[in-house]
C-alpha cells in the first residue's frame, strides 16, 4: 500500500515541492525570486530542488528510480532555476505586471525542458501534439505552482515563526513552516504529472 500511495505524482510533487521550499527558505529566498533580503547560500536552493525534482519525476514517470529519470528531471529543475534566476537578476524595477513576474515566466517556460526531454529521450513514441500538450501543460502548471508555492511559503514562514515561544522553536518551526507551505504549489505539477503519466500513448517505437 505504502509502495504503491509513494508512487502517486499527487504524492510525490507536494513533497518535492516541500522539500525545494525549505532550500529556497535555507538560501534565504522567502518574500519570491526577486526578494532583496537574499543572503543565503544559493547552492542550497539549487541542490535541494536538483534532489527533490530528480527522485520525483524518475518516480511518477518510471515507477522507480532510474539514472536517467533522476538526471532528466534533477537537470530539468536546473535549467528552470537558472532562467529563473537570470530573469530576476536583469529585470528592472519598475512597477509592471509582466516584469514582476518575469520569473515566475521564465522558470515555468524552463521546466518545459523536463516532458520534451523524456518523451524524446525515452523508448516511447508520442505524437507531436501530445507532446507539445504535455509540454505546455507542465509549464502551465508550474507556473501556478510557484506563484502557490511561493506565497504558501511566506504565510507558512510567518505563522510558523508566530507560534514559536522559545528560541529553539524559532529555529525549528519557520524551516518547517516553508517546507509545509510550499507543498502547494506542488499540488499543481503533481495533476500535471498524473494526466500525462495516465495519458501516455502505449505503442513502443517500431
Amino acid at each position: 500500500m505504502f509502495a504503491e500511495l509513494i508512487r502517486l505524482p499527487l504524492v510525490l510533487w507536494p513533497i518535492a515541492w516541500g522539500f525545494t521550499g525549505l532550500g529556497f527558505y535555507i538560501a534565504g529566498f522567502q518574500g519570491g525570486p526577486k526578494d532583496p533580503h537574499q543572503d543565503g547560500p544559493l547552492w542550497v536552493a539549487l541542490l535541494f530542488g536538483m534532489i527533490a525534482w530528480g527522485l520525483a519525476g524518475s518516480l511518477s514517470f518510471h515507477g522507480k528510480l532510474l539514472r536517467s529519470g533522476m538526471l532528466t528531471w534533477g537537470l530539468t529543475y536546473a535549467f528552470a532555476f537558472g532562467c529563473g534566476f537570470l530573469a530576476a537578476r536583469n529585470a528592472s524595477d519598475e512597477d509592471n505586471l509582466w516584469i514582476g513576474f518575469a520569473p515566475y515566466y521564465a522558470a515555468a517556460l524552463g521546466t518545459a525542458v523536463g516532458p520534451l526531454a523524456h518523451v524524446l529521450l525515452g523508448p516511447r513514441r508520442w505524437p507531436l501534439a501530445d507532446l507539445l500538450r504535455f509540454a505546455l501543460g507542465w509549464a502551465i502548471s508550474s507556473f501556478a505552482g510557484a506563484l502557490v508555492g511561493v506565497l504558501g511559503l511566506r504565510i507558512g514562514t510567518t505563522l510558523a515563526a508566530a507560534a514559536a515561544n522559545s528560541p529553539a522553536t524559532l529555529l525549528l518551526l519557520p524551516p518547517l513552516g516553508a517546507a509545509l507551505g510550499a507543498t502547494l504549489g506542488g499540488l499543481f505539477t503533481g495533476t500535471a504529472a498524473m494526466i500525462a503519466r495516465d495519458h501516455r500513448p502505449r505503442q513502443p517505437v517500431g
